[in-house]
């Protein structure tokens, strides 16, 4: 029973003969076993650099967000509110959206004006205003970074996520930016942590720059390069 255990080697007892068939039988299982390795273990290193990515999205927002406080005009979605220095995310937006329905909710039970009565006495239903949609965030893969940043009553939503090597460096679509994090640009500035978020709040302030909608690409240069002096003035 030992013996037929036993894989079969050369005559110089240096290699396996890879073409017998226990030796076929023996890959064959170490294969499966060693796939599900590198599975966990791109698993584990994936959840690491999330948070990591995770960590660099946040500072860079927080940062970004002081320069726009300090450059309300420059803000591509509407003027901060004055006095305003909390960088909230998306549970603050979903809270106020909360608020908002709760306070829709209330007026609606007070009952409606004696405008609002039909001839026969059956209450008229109210027309009602059709909701605007707002840009939803396409994620590609299960493991995509995701932060908000909210600007008075509007926002803007980061998505870091892979589009391959070739993929464009940074992109948006509506108030969504997507950051590309195959990119070798990116690849490399991951890896150097007193630069990562220098990288990403470039990449944030350029699409953020051109948002404004920009006369000519000097214009959205100089936009981009106030916002990243007044972000990381003072370090």
């Amino acid at each position: 029973m030992g013996a037929q255990a036993r894989l079969p080697v050369t005559s110089g007892r240096s290699e396996f003969i890879r073409d017998s068939e226990p030796y076929k039988a023996f890959a064959d299982v170490m294969s499966r076993v060693m796939a599900e390795v590198r599975r966990q273990l791109e698993a584990v290193l994936g959840e690491k650099e999330n948070r990591r990515a995770g960590r660099a999205l946040n500072e860079a927002l927080r940062r970004i967000y002081r320069a726009l406080a300090a450059n309300p005009e420059l803000s591509p979605l509407g003027l901060l509110p004055v006095g305003q220095e909390d960088p909230r995310g998306g549970e603050a937006a979903r809270t106020e959206k909360r608020a908002k329905t709760q306070a829709m909710e209330v007026s609606t039970t007070k009952g409606p004006s004696p405008e609002a009565q039909q001839s026969d006495g059956h209450e008229a239903t109210p027309p009602v205003a059709p909701a605007k949609r707002r840009p939803s965030v396409q994620r590609l893969t299960s493991n995509a970074v995701l932060r908000k940043m909210k600007f008075g009553n509007f926002g803007i939503s980061c998505c870091l996520d892979h589009f391959g090597e070739d993929g464009d460096e940074v992109f948006s679509e509506g108030s969504v930016i997507y950051i590309n994090r195959d990119h070798p640009l990116y690849r490399r500035e991951m890896k150097n942590p007193k630069t990562y978020v220098l990288h990403v709040a470039r990449l944030l302030t350029q699409e953020i720059a051109l948002m404004k909608g920009p006369e000519n690409p000097r214009e959205a240069f100089t936009r981009q390069s106030r916002l990243l002096k007044d972000a990381f003035s003072g370090d």
